[in-house]
């Protein structure tokens, strides 16, 4: 996790350049592309997410234009903001795009279903 936590302290610096990081938790993997990470800073500041891209480049198939997975994501979460839907705020996006720093929302399960059972 050594150079994940490097590049995760450099994207947290772009965003607020005085935010002093307390530690950096990994959060549960997904069957995703993304990999996720609490970042809890050092007093009052509320942690964040960071959600890691292992690769942004399309992952749709077939016909039409391919939209990078970063990109997806953000164009997604502004629609459903500016549609009043409870999505997780946005607050800042790498150059690259292979990082998004996201509001956290904690770390309880608010819903969990297995299909057929």
């Amino acid at each position: 996790m050594d150079d994940t936590k490097i590049m995760l302290e450099e994207v947290t610096a772009q965003w607020q350049p005085d935010a002093k990081i307390d530690r950096i938790d990994v959060i549960a993997p997904d069957a995703s592309l993304r990999r996720y990470y609490r970042i809890v800073f050092a007093g009052a500041a509320k942690p964040v997410v960071a959600m890691v891209f292992d690769s942004n480049k399309p992952a749709e198939v077939g016909a039409g234009p391919s939209v990078n997975s970063d990109e997806a994501y953000v164009e997604l979460t502004k629609y459903f903001l500016e549609n009043g839907w409870p999505v997780p705020e946005l607050y800042f996006q790498s150059d690259d795009g292979q990082v998004l720093l996201i509001e956290d929302l904690g770390g309880t399960l608010l819903c969990y279903s297995v299909v057929g059972s």
